[in-house]
């Protein structure tokens, strides 16, 4: 039994929550108002899908709500029992816009038992015993479509409950075993084919044959590899002897060049020997000289580094003068100018006093103190126009009574007062005019006046520092001369001090000279020394060579290379002549071979065909009674299943139908199904009764198949099951559902847009109700 399901921003449900009971519930409302959406939720929440639930088919993005307002995710909750007193599911999905269900678990008396949306739905399928499939055939009656069964054409029926049944899949394994039947017996008559043909290639004969070449063969092999062994032991000990032949003559020919090369070398030594004696001539040069040179020079080395240190100094003492020249310089040169300006200021600060007069500042308090009478002047006038404006104002809206006593006014009184206001008005803008020209002109003098008395304080400091410049003006004078005689002193320093660098400088330069060419002396002499050795050496060199070059020549003596060359290659020649042949015999052996081995295969081939073409006329006949097993199968579950469907109606039409002019239903095979209602004479096909009875039968075969498929559950869901019935019809439907169907289905959901049928439910009412026109949400109302 479903016992709760919730809705979060699922289509146009905002935040739904609706408790359902045992017995009928109803979801009441009109069009569009979201009854559908309900049961499409609880069929996402129970098997993570909808597609065959509503009028159109719809994107899982669409069940996320997107009017009034544009959700990102929508979520599901679903509550329900299996059986009296089972134990409580509850199952959660949510839905993400463009990434479809991101999250989802299922709870068993509150403990989790799967997160996963598919460990989800194996959860649900394995806890209800029924997927989706079976959910939406057995228990839901699409909207408007409970009489569903007699919409499906004649000859589609069987399809349709065989589907539901799964006896499809039997009928789906027949036609593959009869496909697979077909191709084993036309594989069997492909390889009987085979098999008479390869009998009529004698293939024993041939593989007898084809041994005995490769036998002969073989043996001709053996005496080749034998002559080919020998020639390879002559063509090895003639390769040896052109090998070392040609080392040792190798080796002469090095010992030749080395000889020439030695002796050239030697004659070379010699001549560079006698040039470097000749170089040398009187040369004197000893390390105890050197060593003196060496401590002389770093004696003029540090005093030459005295000197120029000497020579930085002194000219960064100049410079130093030099800047506070250049700043004496600049400051009289300001101090001069500044004096001329305060010359021209005492002209001006004269001009300035007879202007301003004793008391400057007393004067400028009284010009502020006009400026603000004026000020207050005009400010008064303008309220005085504001307020004329006001009273004019109100005259006119004023109608026949006085705005300010309330009483009578006369039209000619009121015409009087009106005149004189406007003329009062116009009197007042000619004053302010007037007041703004004199405050514009007497601003002006007073700025004019402020600005004077700041330009006279100003002068009276500047001509404060006029003996301050004078004195700084004669002592600059002063010190220039002073540093001037400075810097001439400091000049004539650094002269003298360059001298005496030049000088020092000179003195190191020759005695380095002197230094470099004793080193070159001494060099030159261990140059010499070390070649004379070189020599030695060269000479010993050259022995060892000659003695070297004559047993060479000995060892080869009586050896002719070109006779030895031309008993290797004729060796050669016949060893490949050899390898030839037996390439060519190992191909032959090889091509034998695999000729042998194609008819041994043929042969196996020829015998296992013979064993298949056995084998293949004994699956032949099981497949035989394989399909017609499967055939006695569906037939049988099919009686099974009618037997079952019309035992239920044959219990439960009593309960819906207490009248006797339709005394039983039943279900028929005629070739297809037939729905059938017995009557005082006969048998009828519902498709022919009135709408009253044939929905009715039409319940009875819904209730039947929910029971059979869904034995456990005991749901039913009728999605607008009163569509095409008349008043009367919908009342005594009414009244199945309050009086008689509790004894046949635990919990049946009603989507109705008929408001007469909310007086027939036992369970949970909701009505809804929704503005489309504005896109609203769907609301709830619990009757």
């Amino acid at each position: 039994m479903i016992t709760r399901v919730k809705m979060v921003n699922w289509k146009s449900h905002l935040d739904s929550e609706l408790k359902f009971s045992k017995g009928v519930n109803a979801l009441i409302g009109i069009m569009g108002s979201g009854k559908t959406s309900v049961m499409q939720a609880i069929a996402f929440g129970l098997f993570g899908t909808f597609s065959a639930l509503g009028s159109k088919k719809l994107a899982l993005d669409d069940l996320v709500m997107s009017k009034p307002h544009k959700k990102q995710h929508a979520m599901v909750e679903v509550e329900f029992t299996v059986g009296d007193g089972g134990n409580k599911y509850m199952v959660r999905r949510t839905i993400e816009r463009e990434k479809g269900t991101v999250a989802a678990e299922i709870r068993e008396d509150g403990k989790l038992l799967e997160v996963s949306p598919q460990g989800v739905t194996r959860e649900v399928e394995r806890v209800l015993q029924m997927d989706y499939d079976l959910f939406q055939r057995a228990i839901y009656s699409e909207q408007n479509a409970l009489d569903y069964f007699l919409q499906i054409p004649k000859g589609k029926r069987m399809q349709q409950i065989d589907e539901m049944l799964k006896l499809d899949r039997y009928e789906k394994a027949r036609e593959s075993a009869v496909s697979i039947k077909n191709n084993i017996l036309a594989r069997r008559k492909e390889m009987v084919r085979v098999v008479e043909d390869l009998k009529t290639r004698k293939l024993d004969e041939k593989l007898v044959a084809l041994e005995n070449e490769i036998k002969k063969l073989d043996e001709e092999k053996r005496d080749l590899d034998k002559t080919l062994g020998s020639l390879e032991k002559e063509r090895k000990k003639l390769s040896e002897n052109v090998v070392q032949y040609e080392a040792s003559h190798d080796m002469l020919n090095e010992a030749v060049r080395k000889s020439e090369s030695l002796s050239s070398r030697l004659d070379e030594m010699k001549r560079q020997a006698n040039m470097k004696r000749k170089k040398l001539g009187a040369a004197k040069a000893d390390p105890e000289s050197l060593k003196a040179m060496a401590s002389e020079i770093t004696k003029l080395e540090t005093a030459l580094a005295d000197d120029v240190r000497e020579v930085r100094i002194l000219r960064e003492t100049l410079s130093l003068m030099n800047g506070k020249m250049l700043f004496l310089r600049d400051q009289m040169k300001d101090t001069k100018a500044k004096l001329a300006g305060v010359k021209g200021k005492d002209r001006r600060l004269k001009i300035l006093g007879k202007t301003l007069g004793s008391d400057p500042e007393k004067k400028m308090t009284i010009m502020l103190e006009g400026v603000e009478a004026i000020k207050k002047t005009l400010y008064a006038l303008m309220a005085e126009k504001t307020e004329m404006e006001k009273s004019l104002s109100d005259l006119k809206r004023a109608g026949d009574k006085c705005p300010v006593c309330d009483s009578h006014l006369e039209d000619e009184k009121k015409k009087d007062l009106m005149g004189h206001r406007m003329q009062h008005i116009v009197d007042v803008d000619l004053r302010i005019r007037e007041t703004k020209e004199k405050l514009t002109g007497e601003s002006a003098k007073s700025e004019e006046f402020r600005k004077n008395v700041l330009e006279h304080a100003e002068l009276k400091r500047d001509l404060k520092d006029f003996d301050f410049l004078t004195t700084r003006m004669r002592d600059g004078t002063s010190k220039r001369k002073l540093l001037d005689s400075e810097i001439k002193t400091v000049v004539s320093q650094i002269r003298a001090q360059e001298r005496k660098e030049k000088a020092s400088r000179k003195a190191l330069d020759k005695l380095k000279l002197a230094k470099e060419r004793s080193e070159d002396v001494l060099k030159e002499r261990g140059s010499l020394e070390t070649l004379l050795k070189e020599m030695e050496s060269a000479e010993r060199h050259l022995d060892e060579a000659a003695k070297q070059k004559k047993a060479l020549e000995k060892k080869l003596s009586g050896k002719d290379i070109k006779v030895m060359r031309s008993e290797l290659q004729e060796t050669i020649a016949r060893s490949r002549g050899i390898e030839a042949k037996l390439t060519g015999i190992s191909q032959r052996v090889q091509e034998k071979k695999a000729g042998a081995k194609e008819i041994e295969e043929q042969a196996s081939t020829l015998a296992k065909y013979k064993k298949d073409i056995e084998n293949y006329a004994s699956i032949s006949e099981s497949m035989d009674v394989f399909v017609n097993v499967l055939r006695s199968t569906q037939d049988q579950l099919r009686d099974e299943f009618l037997k079952t469907v019309n035992f239920i109606m044959s219990q439960i039409w009593g309960e819906l139908y207490p009248y006797d002019d339709f005394s039983e239903v039943r279900l028929l095979v005629d070739k297809d199904y037939v729905l059938q209602l017995k009557s005082r004479k006969e048998w009828m096909n519902a498709d022919i009764v009135s709408g009253g009875e044939r929905s009715l039968a039409c319940l009875a075969l819904r209730i039947a198949f929910a029971l059979a498929f869904t034995p456990n559950l005991r749901w039913l869901i009728l999605d607008e099951p009163t569509h095409n019935l008349d008043r009367s019809a919908i009342e005594h439907f009414g009244s199945v559902l309050k009086d008689r169907m509790e004894n046949i289905i635990d919990q049946v959901f009603l989507i109705t847009h008929e408001e007469r049928l909310s007086d027939y439910i036992t369970g949970s009412t909701y009505h809804l109700t929704r503005d489309k026109e504005s896109d609203g949400v769907t609301r709830m109302a619990e009757v």
